[in-house]
């Protein structure tokens, strides 16, 4: 989402709980701006020259230097403190969501009772697929599946306020937005496409979603995704925003739709949150619910591995050994255009590009495929 845009039910902090969220803030900014930094010059001057003096060739992967750089105090100080401020940054919500949940709570059920325009479809008997229990995703606790109670929300007032802080301290700008960006594509790359029905593939606490109504206006927009809580706090945003969304909890690999039912399939950061076995089955389903002449499109982060210097390899590594990532390495070492294709899309069909931030200094991978 874009982080000028703010709603009632997110968290109301005073004095001193906007200075523990600046110390989080500021903690995370440390970790990046100033630690990693550091520890990248330990590689150059360091561990690299000796990696290669040993190998008698260029370093090539992070196999060849992850021991010894991990074995590097700077390393061990950057890690920790690294994981103290996901930890410090989910705790600190925790209470500050917790402390505001009954006016949260509240807001919820007046948005229901007012005039909502979201809905939520529960089939009965669902089962979110197992790898998804494997880890607390992100740290995040009880990661995507968290639901202490019926009727909570907790588990998307935690992933969208985390993300918040996140991004913020990637030094992603305020305005910056997966979706509007995406959506700006849509309009500079497919100016014709005119979708009628939308779907968005693990669409979590709704973030993105909510963009879509507006930007396509008559569009029927649907949004999956395998939390029950996460989608509670999806449709409650939505009914905030005045956002008309279907949600449905569904697996993406897994679709609850028919055959060419929608103009435009997206998915946002959707790819490294899914096991490996689990990618092509997810793109066989795009391929069989998307219509013909329709869009689908998957944006999420610019990890290739093969396209990385071997130091940010490492840092790849890191996150799915120690961030709560456990299909980092998944998604960074997959061909998406070629997954894309074995799921039933032309091969000239598919493309995949690098597009800027709209406000922030990284880059979003994106494979595109018409049918």
């Amino acid at each position: 989402m874009s982080r000028e845009l703010t709603h009632e039910l997110m968290p109301q902090a005073d004095h001193d709980g906007t200075s523990r969220r600046l110390a989080v803030l500021a903690m995370k900014r440390a970790v990046g701006a100033v630690l990693q930094p550091a520890l990248m010059q330990v590689f150059e001057g360091e561990v690299k020259p000796a990696a290669e003096q040993a190998l008698g060739r260029p370093v090539e992967t992070a196999a060849d230097f992850r021991d010894a750089l991990k074995t590097h105090t700077l390393y061990k100080a950057w890690s920790s403190i690294n994981r103290a401020a996901q930890h410090r940054m989910w705790a600190m919500l925790a209470e500050q969501i917790d402390a505001d949940y009954d006016r949260i709570a509240q807001s919820v059920q007046a948005a229901r009772a007012q005039q909502p325009v979201a809905n939520l479809n529960v089939p009965d008997g669902f089962e979110a697929p197992d790898y998804i229990r494997q880890a607390d995703i992100h740290c995040q606790p009880g990661g995507y599946l968290l639901d202490r109670f019926a009727g909570d929300v907790g588990a998307g007032l935690l992933y969208e306020m985390g993300g918040n802080i996140y991004a913020m301290g990637q030094n992603i700008g305020a305005k910056d937005s997966k979706a509007q960006r995406i959506i700006a594509f849509i309009r500079e790359e497919f100016p014709d496409l005119r979708p009628k029905r939308i779907l968005e593939l693990g669409c979590s606490a709704g973030a993105q979603t909510s963009y879509y109504p507006a930007a396509f206006q008559g569009a029927e927009v649907h949004a999956v995704d395998i939390s029950p809580a996460m989608l509670r706090y999806a449709r409650a945003r939505a009914d905030v925003l005045k956002a008309t969304i279907i949600f449905h909890l569904a697996d993406a690999a897994d679709l609850p739709f028919e055959d060419g039912a929608f103009d435009l399939i997206v998915s946002h950061n959707m790819l490294h949150e899914t096991a490996a076995a689990h990618q092509l089955p997810v793109m066989q389903e795009c391929a069989r619910v998307l219509a013909p002449g329709g869009l689908c499109l998957h944006q999420d982060v610019a990890v290739q591995l093969d396209q990385l210097p071997p130091f940010i390899q490492f840092l790849s590594e890191w996150q799915k050994d120690n961030n709560g990532e456990p299909f980092w390495l998944d998604y960074a070492s997959a061909d998406v255009p070629d997954l894309m294709v074995q799921g039933g899309f032309s091969e000239t069909a598919v493309k995949a590009h690098y597009l800027d931030q709209l406000d922030g200094p990284l880059q979003w991978y994106v494979v595109t495929a018409q049918k």
